[in-house]
């Protein structure tokens, strides 16, 4: 009987230190074989690879530890015009979908998707719509990027609460960006997910948790003996 108490007693000390362990992050990297898009207006059959920008457009808000992407390594291949189209590889009115997919361990998550794109985007968790793009040019005027959320600057990001939309019993979770090109110059998606376990125990709550555990199952123990 000792041995199942001090086994029960570990369980749950480590029960509790796992869920101490930090949020969840994902994050745009333009790295991870997770990241993927289907190209212009979805012409690239099966996806092809994310990329991070190098460099990086000028006026775009960029928060510590997150990466713009995009589906070439370069921030502007955009539209010389509002019709004319030429040789550039996206053209205003055009758009990309980028997928980014992952799975969290079995429990229940709280969390928040942040989200910036120029020009701007749509949002979908798991194949749910969470989050819908700016209002179309000219009705938004689009001078950097759309001028409320989703655009690139600061004052446009998204900051959407995705608790209800995530998959925590082991199978694939997917956040689906569609973005859009307007108008000007600059194409790219910026985002990120922290994810933390629902009721997690305060710091040093593993060992009260271990000492009620302990107690409780030391009574139960004793209770059993009287019985037997």
């Amino acid at each position: 009987m000792k041995k199942v108490i001090l086994a029960a007693a570990v369980a749950i000390a480590l029960a509790a230190t796992s869920a101490n362990a930090g949020p969840i992050v994902i994050r745009s990297t333009g790295s991870s074989p997770a990241e993927t898009n289907t190209g212009v207006n979805g012409a690239v059959s099966g996806g092809q690879q994310t990329v991070a920008l190098s460099p990086a457009h000028g006026s775009w808000y960029s928060p510590a530890g997150r990466t713009w992407v995009s589906f070439v390594n370069n921030y502007s291949p955009t539209p010389g015009g509002q019709s004319a189209c030429g040789g550039s590889l996206i053209c205003n009115n055009d758009w990309v979908d980028f997928f980014h997919t992952f799975e969290l361990p079995v429990g229940v998550f709280t969390g928040y998707l942040s989200v910036l794109a120029d020009d701007t985007a749509d949002v979908y968790v798991n194949g749910t719509k969470v989050y819908s793009r700016a209002p179309e040019y000219p009705i938004d005027p689009y001078a950097t990027c759309a001028g409320s959320p989703i655009g690139c600057l600061s004052a446009t990001q998204a900051v959407i609460n995705i608790a209800g939309y995530l998959k925590t019993d082991g199978s694939e979770n997917l956040f689906r960006f569609t973005v859009f090109q307007e108008n000007g110059t600059g194409f790219g998606l910026n985002y990120e997910a922290q994810l933390n376990a629902a009721s997690v125990p305060e710091p040093g709550a593993s060992f009260v948790l271990l000492g009620t555990g302990l107690a409780g199952l030391a009574g139960a123990a004793r209770r059993w003996r009287r019985r037997s």
